[in-house]
């Protein structure tokens, strides 16, 4: 049906001239409008007074804006499944399934669901929709062992062989909510199970293929084993009785030595100063472990958003640092060109030494090092990260004085600390 010829009605609101819609026709017609009479071309999906779960329908390319497209396609599909477009401008609090158009496969499929919705809300007889019916999700899907959302729960398992291992996968990986709120699991845990099942395959094959390898002391391995075991809070007691511990420079991220590291996370109670690879190590796990209190962190910008997520600007990655400082109730330096320190308790500080020369290989280590060597010397970790980094910048700008910014190492760095020691004393 053609509405090239449709007339249109007009007001005027502010002294702009917009369209008025009073039929279900002037919806239907609504691709004839000319977009210069559009009110807006553009609008967002969330923050305005309309229902966010709707204009997320309409939003197709889920961007979170709706555009001209998307309008003219959500009233092209509403007009087409309803019978009288008028009954798109009455706000009746209930929807009568008579309304809807089962001439065509929309309006059928239409149809079918919202009796489907009625059936499962035990109202099979009933032959108008409300909102709420509609949203109840929960309620919608609770009695059906097959709801479309992929979740597999023990009511669709026909056998008790598929009910045990459904109940072995979620003991071991966790599960998910379906619709009608029963646990299960879905196709990415079924295949992080499928997965696990692979790789230890995979490793007992290996097991039986290098024994000499995995079973280095043959059937005495179990017994080695436990040797070590014993002697483990001897090994423990070597790290614990240092005053401070810097770790990461030249580490590696092997999960042997992630293992380590955390390890000793959990058992050294002393501040400790973390960078590098022990950053690096961290960021791989799927959960920060705790650290010592009043421990130091000291990541560049890329190692800071493995740890913490991306960062649109400097700003953002200030306001995140403190906001993980006082989550993880240690110190962030956030190393840079004014590098910055975030306090557990909610204040920041700038450096004001340093220089671009700065930024060569080695100098965060030497960082690492210096805010090590002050901990040690009983000042706290506050104290320890402020003086660190600013006698480590102040080096840095005396090496730049001598050498060059283009031509200072790491060691040009720590060959002129004494001499910003000096200098503070002075």
């Amino acid at each position: 049906m053609s509405y090239k010829n449709h007339t249109w009605s007009f007001s005027s609101v502010g002294g702009v001239k917009r369209v008025n819609f009073e039929s279900g026709q002037d919806i239907v017609a609504l691709e004839q409008l000319d977009q210069k009479l559009w009110t807006a071309l553009s609008c967002p999906v969330y923050g305005l007074e309309i229902d966010s779960k709707t204009l997320e329908l309409i939003d197709e390319d889920k961007d979170g804006h709706i555009r001209v497209a998307e309008i003219l396609t959500a009233s092209k599909w509403i007009s087409g499944v309803i019978k009288n477009p008028d009954d798109l401008l009455k706000q009746d609090a209930v929807f009568p399934l008579s309304a809807i158009n089962e001439h065509n496969d929309e309006g059928k499929i239409l149809l079918a669901s919202a009796k489907t919705i009625l059936k499962n809300l035990g109202k099979a007889d009933t032959t108008v929709l409300t909102v709420e019916e509609t949203s109840d999700v929960t309620k919608i899907f609770k009695g059906t062992a097959f709801n479309g959302d992929g979740v597999i729960t023990e009511d669709s398992c026909i056998t008790n062989e598929n009910k045990n291992l459904l109940k072995e996968i979620m003991a071991c990986l966790g599960f998910v909510t379906d619709r009608g709120g029963k646990e299960g699991i879905d196709a990415e845990l079924l295949q992080l199970f499928i997965n696990a099942c692979n790789a230890y395959s995979d490793w007992y094959k290996k097991a039986e293929e290098n024994k000499t390898v995995i079973l280095p002391f043959n059937e005495r391995t179990e017994e080695a084993y436990q040797s070590y075991l014993t002697i483990k809070s001897k090994i423990d007691d070597y790290f614990l009785k240092y005053d401070s511990i810097g770790i990461g420079p030249g580490l590696g991220t092997a999960s042997e030595t992630r293992t380590a590291v955390k390890e000793l996370l959990a058992n050294y109670k002393k501040p400790m100063v973390i960078d590098a690879d022990g950053l690096n190590g961290l960021s791989m796990e799927k959960k920060l472990p705790s650290l010592p209190p009043g421990s130091v962190l000291t990541p560049h910008p890329k190692e800071f958003e493995r740890l913490f997520g991306d960062c649109k600007n400097d700003f953002e990655r200030i306001k995140r640092a403190l906001e993980n400082a006082k989550l993880l109730n240690c110190l962030i330096v956030l190393k840079g060109h004014h590098t910055f320190i975030a306090m557990p308790g909610g204040k920041g500080y700038f450096n004001s030494t340093g220089n671009a020369g700065m930024a060569t290989a080695g100098s965060g280590d030497v960082l690492t090092g210096m805010i090590t060597g002050i901990l040690t010397q009983d000042y706290s970790s506050e104290e320890a990260a402020i003086l660190a980094v600013y006698l480590h910048g102040l080096a840095g700008d005396l090496a730049a004085s001598e050498f060059s910014k283009e031509a200072m190492i790491a060691g040009d760095i720590i060959d002129n600390i004494g001499k910003a020691f000096n200098l503070l004393e002075t």
